[in-house]
Parts: C-alpha cells; sequence; structure tokens
C-alpha cells in the first residue's frame, strides 16, 4: 500500500508540472570546467619532459548549455536551446555556440522524455598569434531522458542523446556522430 501511495503522489507532482502554459528553463551538464596538464610522460622507462615535447601547458575546458521552452500543451514543450563550449591550451584557444528550436515531449506522467533539437551557429580559434573563424556548424541531435521531481518547481532531469554534426568551412565538409549523456537542473514555472 505504501508503494501504491508513493508512485501516486509522484505521479501527480509529475503531471502538475508538465501542463499546458508551463514555462521550462533548464541548464545542462555540460556546465563543466576541466584544468588538465601533463605532469610526466615515460617513453621505455625514461622519464621524459613534458616540456620538450611541447606538451607542457595546460589545457582548460568550459561548456554550457540552457534551454528554455513553452509546453503548448500537457506534455509537448517547444522552445530555444544554446550551447556554447570554449578550450584553451598555453597560448591556443577556440569557442563555439550553438542556437535552435527544440521539441520536447513527456511520455504520459512517467517523467520520460525525448527531445529532438536543432541548432546552427560558428565557431572561432586563435593559435596564440591570429584569431580566425573556424567551421559553421549544425547540429542535430535526438535523445531521451527523465524527470526527476525534488519540489514543485526544481527538477534533476538525466538524459542520453545521440548528436549529428556537422562542421564546413568553405569548400570543405565534415560530419561526425556520437553519444551524450548530461545531467540537468530544470525550473518550472507555473501557467
Amino acid at each position: 500500500i505504501f508503494t501504491i501511495l508513493c508512485s501516486a503522489m509522484l505521479t501527480l507532482s509529475l503531471s502538475a508540472q508538465n501542463e499546458a502554459g508551463t514555462i521550462l528553463l533548464s541548464g545542462a551538464s555540460d556546465l563543466n570546467f576541466t584544468s588538465s596538464s601533463i605532469s610526466s610522460i615515460d617513453v621505455d622507462g625514461t622519464d621524459v619532459d613534458p616540456a620538450d615535447l611541447g606538451m607542457d601547458d595546460a589545457t582548460n575546458e568550459f561548456g554550457l548549455s540552457v534551454t528554455g521552452g513553452y509546453f503548448l500543451m500537457d506534455g509537448l514543450a517547444a522552445g530555444l536551446i544554446i550551447d556554447y563550449s570554449s578550450s584553451s591550451e598555453g597560448d591556443a584557444s577556440s569557442s563555439s555556440m550553438t542556437v535552435g528550436p527544440m521539441v520536447r515531449y513527456y511520455i504520459g506522467e512517467s517523467g520520460i522524455n525525448t527531445t529532438l533539437a536543432y541548432g546552427i551557429g560558428s565557431s572561432s580559434e586563435d593559435d596564440g598569434t591570429d584569431s580566425y573563424d573556424g567551421p559553421s556548424l549544425s547540429i542535430l541531435s535526438l535523445g531521451v531522458g527523465y524527470q526527476v521531481m525534488l519540489s514543485d518547481n526544481i527538477s534533476i532531469n538525466p538524459s542520453l542523446a545521440y548528436n549529428m554534426i556537422t562542421a564546413k568551412v568553405e569548400d570543405t565538409t565534415m560530419k561526425m556522430g556520437g553519444i551524450a549523456f548530461a545531467v540537468g537542473i530544470g525550473l518550472h514555472l507555473g501557467n
């Protein structure tokens, strides 16, 4: 009986957050900062100084993903997604930003959702002596996630997505694909 009551309460709290007219704001786990450097290299038992190989610079990475949406009807949200990332190693650095539409559908009152997003943007690079535009980017993302309500307005949203990325510079086009895992925090503003 206790399990059934807990399940019913969870279901009721989930359904109230995904109703038509609710506004969804979410930041994903791409909110990160990483700093690393090579401390030692061993080649066949001989220690090699990373500086001798030109590998003594620290690498820093930062990323942020923000989603904003509006529930058009119960369980269906449409909105905008913005992704920003930057990295640097020594004097060299690069950054990219994409913006585009997003549609998210919540399956019943289970908390399970699917997301389709498409972003376009650009990147820039600086090799320490010169800055230049990097490739133009387009990203198509298809994902599945789960919403865990922590309170009436705040949720934790783990997700798994497959991203198809196209980078284009002049006549050269590079296509990539990969799986991304993220954990976001969502804010649900009532209607």
